[in-house]
This record gives structure tokens, C-alpha cells and sequence, in this order.
């Protein structure tokens, strides 16, 4: 993108929605990362700078022990735009927080450029996650799900959720498998990733695939923000 590339750092998780598009940048260094969130329209002048979003939480306060300073090991895992709405799925830590790390989606928009949390999750050994945020007729999809230990993710607490950006309702569908590498949902079908890995050794990922589900039965839930 001639109008928004920076060579000199890493342009990182770009998507794109009715000659829009959105970005994170990396300011980071070595095993500090730092990415930003930035937006801009394809046929805006160079000259023009891109628009900073919320992205990353900057402060946490922690809920162990009630202090407050900046969030480390700032990570975008994933970003999705549609209309002013951009969803991203973050991590981070913070001094006296619970966990190894904490996972959140976020919802920005890109015109008022302010952001809420739509859900959370503490990462422990199980290595829970949020994983593909996709919206859908009004509706943001995504996926619970457990890259380590499947436990953390059983007893019905991983698997597909919606929220509804009108009305704030949550849904929590009929779980699936505890590890998905990958999400969408489009209403009718979610489409799964599995049986991958970040290894590339051997045949680690012989059995990667996407899989197309008929998606399950929803049904309402308290918002998963603890």
C-alpha cells in the first residue's frame, strides 16, 4: 500500500473493507513488541497520516493486587473491519494481574476512534484464547478456545459465541472442539481451523484443515468479561 507502508517496521494483520483498510504496525523491539493500530482509506494522499486507533490496551490495573502501570508483550492476534466497526483480538500482561497473560476482543470505531472490551479471558496453562473475530448481519462472531491444556476449555466454557452491536446481547453456541487455530463465522456456517501448528518441522501440520460446520444452536449468556 504506497499511500501507508512504512518500511522501516513491520506492517502486521491487514484487512480490508469498502477501500478502507486497517493495520498493525510494530514500534516494538526483540521480545518487547509494540503494535499500533492504524487505519486509513486506499486513495488518501501519502501526505495524509493514518489514523491511530485504541489497538492494545497502553494500562491495566490488576486484579490480584490493585496496581496500575503500562501492559507488556502487547500482541494483535487477529483484526477484522466491517462498516466504522473493527474487532481485534489482543493479548498482553500487567503488573498484579491473574494468569499468564490476558486475551481480550475489542471493538473500535474507526470514526469516533474509541473502543470497548467485548470479552475477556485470563490465559493460563490451558492457553485460552479468542480466537477469529467475524461479523455477520449485525452480529460479531468469534471462538473460545484452548491451545494448550483442552481442559481449560471443557464443561461447555469454550466453543462459538456472537454478541449482537445494537442491542449488546451475548450467544453462546454448542461447543466444539476445545483447540481451533482459526474462526469465521458468516450465520449459517463457521468455518474452523485445526489441526494446525506454528511448528513447521516434519509433517507437524500434515493434518491441517478448514473445516465448514453447520452452525449450532445458540442460546443466550451473561457477557464473558471475567
Amino acid at each position: 500500500m504506497r499511500n501507508a507502508n512504512d518500511p522501516d517496521h513491520n506492517d502486521l494483520n491487514p484487512t480490508i473493507w469498502r477501500g478502507r483498510i486497517a493495520w498493525a504496525r510494530d514500534y516494538g523491539s526483540g521480545s518487547e513488541p509494540n503494535p499500533i493500530v492504524y487505519t486509513k482509506t486506499l486513495t488518501a494522499p501519502r501526505s495524509r497520516p493514518s489514523t491511530r486507533l485504541p489497538g492494545v490496551p497502553q494500562r491495566r490495573t490488576g486484579d490480584v493486587e490493585p496496581v496500575s502501570g503500562p501492559t507488556t508483550g502487547r500482541t494483535v492476534q487477529d483484526l477484522e473491519l466491517w462498516g466504522r466497526h473493527l474487532a481485534l483480538t489482543v493479548s498482553y500482561g500487567c503488573g498484579g494481574c491473574s494468569g499468564i497473560d490476558q486475551s481480550e476482543l475489542r471493538l473500535d470505531d474507526v470514526s469516533a476512534r474509541t473502543a470497548r472490551q467485548v470479552a475477556f479471558q485470563v490465559v493460563g496453562l490451558s492457553g485460552q484464547t479468542l480466537v477469529g473475530p467475524s461479523f455477520f448481519a449485525g452480529r460479531l462472531g468469534w471462538y473460545k478456545a484452548c491451545l494448550g491444556d483442552p481442559g481449560g476449555c471443557g464443561q461447555g466454557q469454550g466453543g462459538p459465541f456472537r454478541y449482537a452491536l445494537t442491542s449488546g446481547a451475548y450467544q453462546r453456541g454448542t461447543p466444539g472442539p476445545a483447540r481451533v487455530d482459526g474462526f469465521a463465522d458468516t450465520g449459517t456456517t463457521l468455518y474452523e481451523v485445526v489441526g494446525c501448528s506454528e511448528e513447521t518441522a516434519g509433517d507437524v501440520n500434515a493434518a491441517c484443515r478448514i473445516d465448514a460446520v453447520v452452525a449450532p444452536d445458540y442460546t443466550a449468556t451473561r457477557p464473558p468479561l471475567r
